[in-house]
């Protein structure tokens, strides 16, 4: 695994040097403060008991293993009203990796930008912020592009092809608006590979804390929230190198273990009546369970044995309630133009 400032794994002992290089300008993300336990004990800690955190730190852990795993990239979209607790979510899985701050992007920013982050994050977590300040003209067109692992072809200036970019990721987005509102709003249609690509999950757990189930003796959702903030702001980063250290040492074991675990993930949470599409975003959610449970075994999270693989069958059921249920996107938009006709 090669990072900006190191190499992890078998190529890191070999006589080959091998250098990061990137045209892009945008300084590295990757930082780190604090040990790994001190994380653990501080950061991840506060993530128990809470489905929409726990789900969010074993996102951040899922990237390194998706070519493993041999599946293909996409996001999920937390989904609330402001001041839920998303963007703190957000934060915590950003710690994983670098310090937050500087490690979060943003929607509002242009396609090109778009793809040049997206391959400084190649086996790695993007985290995008609030939705609302994408362009909603194009938003639909740019999920596709990160979900299809390739940027746009382009030309170069003697009008020859130039060499596409390519990537490999998961992602994270935040906002109070679904991903079909986007659209919508810009005159676009929905189409099911969008919403495949990108899954909305309900932010509000329901317990009247927004994101939190468990509030970890603070008094509030906000207490909470500041508390997981300070914190990830503190100690961040070295548990990322702790994770790829493990993973690149365990590589030909983990393989045949992640695929494995991820067809028992689905066995236990798939709905028999299921369609290909939701069996689709439902391996997604799979590999995040597992990637969670590969973080606990490893010491990593402190968090108890299934807890992790819980919280994706939590966040998995949320989505599914909010794409509609088990049937195909197309079958669902055929009913609902049906319904509006009779309702008009």
């Amino acid at each position: 695994y090669v990072m900006p400032d190191r190499i992890i794994g078998e190529s890191s002992q070999a006589a080959e040097l091998i250098v990061y290089q990137t045209p892009s300008a945008t300084p590295p993300t990757f930082k780190q403060k604090g040990t790994a336990q001190q994380w653990r004990d501080n950061v991840a800690v506060l993530a128990g008991g809470n489905s929409r955190l726990l789900f969010s730190v074993s996102l951040a852990f899922a990237p390194p293993l998706l070519q493993m795993a041999n599946e293909v990239s996409g996001g999920f979209h937390l989904r609330g009203t402001t001041s839920t607790g998303k963007s703190t979510a957000q934060i915590m899985a950003c710690s994983v990796w670098g310090k937050p701050d500087s490690y979060k992007q943003t929607w509002n920013t242009t396609a090109n930008g778009l793809e040049a982050i997206a391959c400084m994050h190649n086996d790695g977590l993007l985290v995008l912020d609030e939705i609302k300040q994408a362009d909603p003209r194009t938003i639909g067109t740019t999920v596709y592009m990160l979900g299809n692992e390739k940027a746009k072809n382009r030309m170069s200036k003697n009008l020859s092809a130039r060499p596409a970019k390519i990537f490999r990721l998961l992602f994270l987005s935040s906002g109070e608006l679904s991903l079909a509102d986007m659209i919508q709003s810009g005159g676009g249609r929905v189409y099911g590979g969008q919403e495949l690509r990108l899954a909305d999950i309900p932010a509000d757990t329901g317990s009247g804390h927004g994101v939190f189930d468990q509030l970890h003796h603070t008094d509030n959702g906000a207490a909470l929230s500041r508390l997981i903030c300070n914190q990830s702001g503190v100690y961040y980063g070295a548990v990322g190198v702790a994770w790829l250290e493990y993973v690149t040492s365990n590589q030909i074991a983990l393989a045949a273990h992640i695929t494995r675990a991820i067809d028992q993930w689905m066995l236990q949470h798939m709905p028999t009546a299921a369609g290909g599409q939701i069996d689709r975003v439902a391996r997604r959610f799979a590999l995040v369970a597992v990637a969670g449970e590969l973080a606990t075994d490893a010491g990593l999270t402190g968090w108890s044995k299934g807890e992790a693989a819980q919280a994706a069958a939590i966040c998995f059921n949320a989505w599914l309630e909010s794409f509609g249920g088990v049937g195909n996107h197309e079958e669902r938009a055929i009913l609902a133009h049906v319904k509006g006709f009779f309702e008009a």
